[in-house]
């Protein structure tokens, strides 16, 4: 399995969430299938045992699978982000900020060209 099964977002995640603003009470995780490989132009990953997993399942996504960091000229190096999964609330603000901190790069890099 490549994503976690289908549930409710945590707690911990709705808690995040709230301090941000961002509303994700309807949110739910899915496995990662065949067609979302086909129809995805780009999958972004926070950690290379992502990329390494989704590669290694679907050969396919070859040249579609990138770390959200290696896309971010923000990232100071740092081209992954630490998965918060069954962590405290910490971890998830930090992957939060890393997250939204990333989009913004990349959406302005893509402006700029």
């Amino acid at each position: 399995m490549i994503h976690a099964l289908s549930s409710a977002v945590s707690g911990f995640e709705i808690c995040f969430r709230v301090n941000l603003r961002i509303d994700l009470s309807q949110q739910r995780s899915a496995i990662l299938r065949n067609r979302d490989i086909s129809e995805a132009d780009l999958l972004l990953v926070m950690e290379h045992w992502h990329r390494v997993r989704i590669l290694r399942c679907y050969p396919e996504s070859k040249g579609k699978v990138f770390l959200i960091g290696t896309l971010s000229l923000s990232t100071g190096g740092k081209a992954q982000v630490a998965d918060p999964f069954k962590k405290c609330a910490e971890d998830y603000d930090k992957c939060a900020i890393q997250l939204l901190n990333h989009c913004e790069a990349i959406a302005q890099n893509r402006r700029k060209n």
